[in-house]
């Protein structure tokens, strides 16, 4: 007993073959061997898609990564301006004492020129932390630029990857109905 006669299939009597009186068992393997083509490209584009996917989602995870390190680095160029303002800041008021006492010590009065010096002293300290400050804005503008191209960078992966997922989608589309036509033409 054959596959067909257990559908209830009676030779001669649907649109497979009728003209020979049978042999829709023909028929049946070419539409049978055509699903199962279909079926393994489906799974196949799948395979792959899942795969690109992993691929783009791994770079994607990679770059936020080093988004935050160069996050943390702008944090880390903060901190040692910071820490640099401050020395420059401490070295000018001991210096400012420094002269203060010896120019107290000399006997000179604190008008005119010493004070003057002083001042001018204090001035090219204050410059000196200034720049720093100035240079560490910069660099943590440029760390941070850095940072945002390479999340927008993780951000473009992640979308490839989720097209790469649409397009076995698509392909999958395409062959179920290339699939409906193929066994439209057979009938």
């Amino acid at each position: 007993m054959s596959v067909a006669s257990l559908n209830g299939y009676k030779p001669g009597t649907s649109g497979f073959n009728k003209a020979a009186g049978g042999g829709g068992g023909a028929a049946y393997g070419m539409l049978a061997s055509g699903v199962i083509s279909s079926i393994g490209s489906i799974v196949e584009s799948h395979i792959n898609a899942g795969m690109i996917k992993d691929q783009y989602e791994f770079k994607a995870s990679m770059l936020n990564l080093q988004s935050r390190m160069q996050e943390l680095q702008g944090r880390m160029v903060r901190i040692g301006a910071d820490v640099e303002i401050r020395r420059i800041r401490k070295n000018a008021d001991l210096m400012y004492g420094h002269q203060r006492a010896a120019y107290a010590n000399a006997g000179v009065k604190m008008a005119g020129s010493p004070a003057a010096v002083m001042l001018n002293s204090m001035k090219e300290y204050e410059l000196d932390a200034i720049y720093t400050d100035i240079n560490a804005t910069y660099n943590i503008d440029m760390v941070k630029y850095q940072a945002d191209t390479t999340r927008n960078q993780a951000e473009l992966e992640s979308a490839q990857g989720r097209m790469a997922k649409y397009g076995a989608y698509q392909e999958t589309a395409k062959t179920l109905l290339s699939m409906g036509t193929d066994a439209m033409k057979e009938l």
